[in-house]
Order: structure tokens, then C-alpha cells, then sequence
């Protein structure tokens, strides 16, 4: 782990998991927040070795990418926190060895990874857009699966509103399998855990349809 990799990762921990953050909210979802920026980090490690991308620039984004978290309410809009992570990054960013347009990527990722669209100008690199690569890859894993169908007390519905979201959901993935995205090994982790969500839910979709049809 390089210096500027250890005081990204110090400075993100002190900002999700402050005293003042827990506040905000519970301190098992800021848990979950770090562990998720963590798992992201190492995919962009991966990506960045695999395709010779600047890695500790793209690890410093990724470890940065949900920082605004530490600030975030029911009152603001979730699709706002790339750019309030962007902008609260930008002046740490700024005391790290990077060049000023190594900078404006990083920055250009963070605040666009949420909706593609930044709130400076910028143009999009395989850096930036692996940024939110990296975060929807993980944003696909095992755990999300649970933590959706818990989150929408899927046990709870009829059988028939359940078929009908686990169809809904399916067709969703298989649009989402055909995604490419910037680099072929984000394209590769991607498509590996979407088709493990179309897998779950086909199977999901078999159980509840025995005997109805």
C-alpha cells in the first residue's frame, strides 16, 4: 500500500465512520458504507492493473467515491451524493501527488458516478468511468440480492406480487447483462455477477410458479 493510498483510506475512514456521522446514521450502516468502499477499492486495483490504468489514482477515487455519506439526511436526494463527495474531496485530493488533470479525473469520477453527470466541466476518462465501474460492480454482489429483498419485505407480499417483481427484476438483468463497460475486465466482473442475480431469480421464479400455472 502506497502513502497516498493510506492517507486516502485514513481520511475516508475518519469521514464515514466520525463520531458525527454515526449520528446521522447507525454506525452498522456506516459500517456497511466502509466495507462497501473497500470492496470497491479492490476492484479498482484489479481494473487497474489488468488494463494499465493509473492505480493509485483510481484506488484514491474509489476510497472517495461515497464520502458525502457522512453528511447525507432523509432530506437529501441520493442522486446529489456524487457531488457532494466530489466536492468535499477536492481539497484533500488537491494535497496529493497527482497532476492537475489526474486531479480533475478523479474528481470528475467521484461526483459523476451516481448519474454519469458532473457538476464541472470535465471530460470523461477510462479513470473516471471506472470510478462507477467499479461502485455498480459492487453494487451487483451477493449481499445486495438480501439486502433489496429485506429492504422491500418481499416475504410479506402475495405470491402473485412476488412473481410478478421477480419477473419485473429479470427482465431488468438481462438488459443490464449486455452492458459494456470501460475496460473489458469491469465488463467481465460485471457480467459475472449480474448473470449470478439472473440465476437467482430464475430459480426464485421456478419455485413460485410450481403449481400455480
Amino acid at each position: 500500500m502506497t502513502e497516498t493510498v493510506k492517507k486516502t483510506m485514513d481520511f475516508a475512514y475518519g469521514m464515514l465512520m466520525s463520531e458525527q456521522s454515526c449520528k446521522n446514521t447507525s454506525q452498522e450502516q456506516m459500517l456497511y458504507r466502509w466495507e462497501h468502499t473497500l470492496r470497491v477499492a479492490a476492484f479498482g486495483q484489479q481494473i487497474a492493473r489488468n488494463e494499465g490504468v493509473n492505480e493509485e489514482a483510481l484506488i484514491v477515487g474509489c476510497l472517495l467515491h461515497d464520502i458525502s455519506y457522512c453528511r447525507c439526511s432523509p432530506n437529501i436526494d441520493w442522486r446529489e451524493h456524487g457531488w457532494m463527495s466530489a466536492d468535499m474531496a477536492r481539497p484533500f485530493v488537491a494535497t496529493l501527488n497527482f497532476d492537475s488533470d489526474t486531479q480533475k479525473d478523479i474528481l470528475f469520477g467521484i461526483a459523476a458516478h451516481v448519474t454519469d453527470e458532473a457538476n464541472f466541466d470535465w471530460k470523461s476518462s477510462v479513470l473516471s468511468q471506472s470510478i462507477g465501474d467499479c461502485d455498480n460492480i459492487d453494487r451487483f454482489d451477493a449481499f445486495r440480492i438480501y439486502d433489496t429483498m429485506h429492504g422491500e419485505s418481499f416475504r410479506d407480499k402475495p405470491i402473485e406480487e412476488q412473481r410478478s417483481t421477480v419477473k419485473t427484476r429479470l427482465q431488468r438483468l438481462e438488459k443490464l447483462l449486455t452492458l459494456q463497460l470501460a475496460t473489458p475486465t469491469a465488463t467481465e466482473l460485471w457480467r459475472d455477477r449480474v448473470a449470478f442475480q439472473i440465476e437467482f431469480y430464475t430459480r426464485l421464479n421456478e419455485q413460485l410458479s410450481k403449481g400455480l400455472d
